[in-house]
């Protein structure tokens, strides 16, 4: 007949003081997020975080100014995303580049967010003249130098400083 070894096992995971694996969360991070954001507008993006570990992640959050942060710290549980909202809110017509940074237990991340400001937000080919351009209304596609402006409606839609009176 033959005898019965016992080998005790090694833990090679994260173990309790018994020799337990402890559930460990591990976070997958974006690199870099891109946001276009509207002159002088708070535009919000997200950056999403996925915990692909066996334990819950609680994670703090900061971030490089100019960005504005939604919340500072979130808990995502196993096998499960989440993200963060940063804002920003420009003043000038530049682009800008800034990091959030994710901590859970002694893991640190770091995404980058790269942000410009769009400068023709109506898409009808004229920049802002905030940002140097012709379109004295970037907000409405039928006002820009080419549109045809018509007599008496309170509207410059030509962008001349003038509604002609009818």
């Amino acid at each position: 007949m033959g005898r019965l070894l016992a080998v005790p096992l090694v833990c090679a995971a994260s173990c309790d003081a018994g020799g337990l694996a402890v559930p460990v969360p591990n976070l997958v991070v974006a690199d870099e997020v891109w946001l276009e954001a509207i002159f002088d507008t708070t535009t919000y993006v997200e950056v999403p975080i996925t915990n692909t570990g066996s334990g819950e992640a609680v994670v703090s959050v900061t971030v490089e100014p100019p960005l504005i942060l939604s919340v500072d710290e979130l808990t995502i549980a196993p096998d499960d995303s989440s993200g963060v909202l940063v804002a920003w809110h420009p003043s000038a017509f530049r682009s800008i580049s800034a990091s959030v940074v994710l901590s859970s237990g002694a893991d640190r991340y770091e995404a980058v967010v790269r942000a410009s400001v769009l400068e023709d937000v109506d898409g009808d080919g004229y920049r802002d003249e905030r940002a140097g351009g012709l379109d004295c209304d970037d907000s409405r596609p039928g006002v820009n130098p080419d549109a045809d402006d018509d007599c008496g409606d309170g509207v410059d839609a030509d962008c001349d400083g003038i509604d002609p009176a009818c």
